[in-house]
Formats: structure tokens, sequence, C-alpha cells
């Protein structure tokens, strides 16, 4: 029985679709990424699983039961990218709430490794951004949820925080829970997921393992001295970094063929061809130019 599942789901707003043709299961155990640029429908694709949105056609499944059931949502963690906590309560009553909801014992363990302990008493509209996402992490972990929902997890927390939440995560998802992760740290993405989901502009644009995303996708990365004057075409995404240019192209051959080699950029060691990272591949679907 899948953890998550999409058939066919769009969900439109007015005039337009958020997502749309939506379709893919998550298995028990799987740790799955979801990436995107902003408004890609990463956000609404979470919403809509956790029952928060419904879809304006198809069907979601949570635990092959209908999202918003708390039969269904009492398994599961959530942390959403805005640290959204009620701000008159105390941080110990927030827990304790979310304690009673799911009937689980307070997390003496949890508040002590997202070190949480020193809040407990301070009103949760007085935390700084770092703190709420603490404290937000800490509620997507309790009462040993079979899945968590994490969006933007680790934004906010300084490097200690950072690492601490990294090995809560690997630790729940090495002992058998499944993951849904939606992150741009592109370096979180390759420590925390095996399997991406990438969305442009609403649409599931690939679904491939993290190691074999760039040749399911087909993008290969040329590197070339730096330059602006570029008039090629089969060009997805253009990359310009201090010393060089990156060209993210699906027909790599079509592009070095047809330039010219009188401008230099061919004699050489001048231009490398190499598997694009992870961020280029997501840069290359969803097109345009880069800074």
């Amino acid at each position: 029985m899948p953890s998550v599942e999409f058939d066919d789901v769009a969900k439109i707003y007015g005039a337009k679709a958020a997502v749309t043709d939506l379709s893919f299961q998550v298995v028990p155990g799987e740790r799955v990424a979801i990436l995107g640029r902003n408004g890609a429908g990463k956000t609404t694709m979470l919403r809509l699983a956790l029952g928060l949105a419904r879809p304006s056609r198809g069907s979601c499944r949570l635990f092959d039961l209908p999202p918003a059931r708390l039969d269904a949502l009492r398994h599961i963690g959530y942390s959403p990218q805005a640290n959204m906590v009620p701000d008159r309560l105390r941080v110990r009553e927030i827990i304790r709430f979310v304690c009673a909801a799911k009937g689980a014992p307070e997390p003496g363990d949890l508040i002590e490794r997202l070190e949480v302990g020193p809040l407990l008493h301070q009103l949760a509209g007085g935390l700084s951004p770092g703190q709420r996402r603490r404290l937000t992490l800490l509620l997507a972990f309790i009462g040993e949820p079979e899945l968590v929902m994490l969006d933007e997890p680790t934004v906010s927390l300084d490097g200690a925080s950072r690492h601490a939440a990294w090995d809560l995560i690997r630790e729940f998802t090495s002992d058998g829970g499944t993951l849904l992760l939606g992150s741009h740290d592109f370096s979180e993405v390759a420590g925390l997921a095996e399997r991406v989901l990438v969305f442009v502009d609403g649409r599931l644009r690939a679904d491939s393992t993290v190691t074999n995303l760039a040749r399911s996708t087909g993008v290969t990365a040329l590197e070339i001295p730096l330059t602006t004057d570029l008039s090629l075409t089969d060009i997805s995404y253009v990359i310009h970094k201090s010393d060089r240019t990156i060209l993210l192209t699906r027909k790599p051959d079509e592009v070095i063929q047809r330039m010219d080699p009188a401008n230099g950029l061919l004699n050489g060691s001048a231009m490398v061809q190499r598997r694009p990272t992870v961020e280029e591949v997501c840069l290359a679907l969803g097109g345009g130019r880069g800074e």
C-alpha cells in the first residue's frame, strides 16, 4: 500500500493551474525530494497530500485513505515552509497540544537534540526564525510518525542546528520512515534523498533516483571560458560564473558542432563536458538564463 498516491491530480486557482496531470506514488521507506523553482507546485502538492487543499480534478490518497481523515493524519508529521505556530502559546503548551492530539508522550529526546529545552517557557511569538524552525521540526517527529513531510526544513538554522536536523532525518529514514522533502538546498537533497521529483510550472517533469537524474533527463553541462556572446540554440540554461560560462543542454553534440572554433571556445582544454549537478538539471528543466 503506497504511503502517498496521486492519480491525475490538478489544482486550479481561478484561471491558473498550480499543479496539473500529477500522478505518482511514494511507497513506505522511500526518501523522496521534491525540487523546483518557487511557484513550481511543490508546496501545493504537499498541501494536497495533507488534505489542506482539495484537488480540482483527480484523487489523492494517504495510506489509502482520503488525506483529511484523522486516522491517516495521525501517522504523519509535517514541518511547513512557513514557521506557523500560535504566537500566544508557550512552547511547552504547543508541544503538549500536539502530543495530546497524537496520544504521544512528551518528546524529551527531541527537546534535547533540537535544543528546545531553554525555549519551553517562552511565548512562540517571541521566538527567532531559527528557534521556530527547530520547534516545527520537533513537532513533525512527535509520536513516531510513519511519514514526515518537510518543506525547507533547515531554512534559518545555523550550522550546528542544521546538522542536528539532518542527523534526526537520517535516523528516521534508517529506521524505515518515509520522507517527502521539499528543499532548495541541493546538497541537502543529495545527502537525504534517494529519489527526486522535479516540478516545472505545476507539472512533474522528472522522476528519477538522485544518481540517475542527469542520465534520465539527458542534460549535459558544457563549461567554456566566460562569455556573454551566445547565440546558440538547443541550450536549456546558461550560468555565468566569475571565470567561466556553463551551458546546460540536451544536445551537446549539436551545440559543440555549431560553436565557432575561431572564438577559442574549443581549443585544447578550453571546454569541459561533464555530468551536471542535481541543481543544474533542475535549472535546465526549468529553462531560462542564470547569473
